[in-house]
């Protein structure tokens, strides 16, 4: 018998993605994008992420491979 779910994360995905999408329609894509961008300003998440210094990728040691050329 399976257990019954406390938490549907689906579900509370759906419904914030719904209540965002009301704040931010009605306008172009680029309204949009903009609007998106300044909720997402608001986010602790997003303020942690601005703060951090970028890490640069770790260079792989295997030697470099020729490319074909074509044509």
């Amino acid at each position: 018998m399976a257990k019954a779910k406390e938490f549907d994360c689906v579900e509370v995905k759906r419904r914030i993605q719904a209540d965002l999408l009301k704040k931010i329609r009605g306008g172009s894509v680029e309204d949009e994008f903009e609007a998106l961008h300044r909720l997402a300003e608001e986010l602790p998440l997003w303020k942690q992420l601005r703060k951090a210094k970028p890490k640069t990728a770790p260079r792989s040691k295997a030697p470099a491979t020729k490319q074909r050329k074509t044509g």
